[in-house]
């Protein structure tokens, strides 16, 4: 199993449980990485979450999400197919960030692509991908083969 979790995933554990919502996506996140240590499952890493998670600015949380992120043992390449697929999913209203991960998750032969944005869950699975895009929560449960 190839899992490709966005920024927003690897920060999850380390975010404000301000509501149970967070408090369960936090327990998934933290499930899937400790089960890639156990299984034969990968998570990614990817040029675009290296450099978002550069760009992150609370050292403490920046260094915790850092040593969980180095469990990400597969890494995404971003290629002119990737880009290309980005353009076109920014074309259809996702974000630049997110239509880049999302594109190297699908061009790099990612199962899953895992996120804990609503609107970028519904926008992607409107196009059609190989890649099948999941709430980490949902996905745990009982979504992943």
């Amino acid at each position: 199993m190839r899992i490709y979790m966005d920024v927003c995933c690897w920060c999850r554990p380390f975010d404000e449980p301000l509501n149970e919502r967070i408090g369960l996506e936090a327990q998934a996140v933290l499930a899937i990485t400790m089960r890639c240590q156990t299984c034969k499952w990968e998570l990614f890493s990817s040029p675009i979450i290296d450099l978002e998670l550069e760009g992150m600015h609370e050292s403490e949380k920046k260094r915790r999400v850092l040593e969980l992120y180095s469990y990400a043992a597969r890494q995404a390449i971003v290629t002119q197919e990737t880009q290309s697929l980005a353009r076109r999913f920014q074309r259809c209203g996702i974000k630049h960030k997110d239509s880049i991960h999302l594109a190297a998750a699908e061009c790099n032969g990612a199962d899953v692509f895992l996120t804990v944005d609503d609107k970028l869950i519904r926008a992607a699975q409107r196009q059609g991908l190989r890649t099948a895009v999941q709430n980490p929560v949902f996905w745990i449960k009982g979504g992943y083969k």
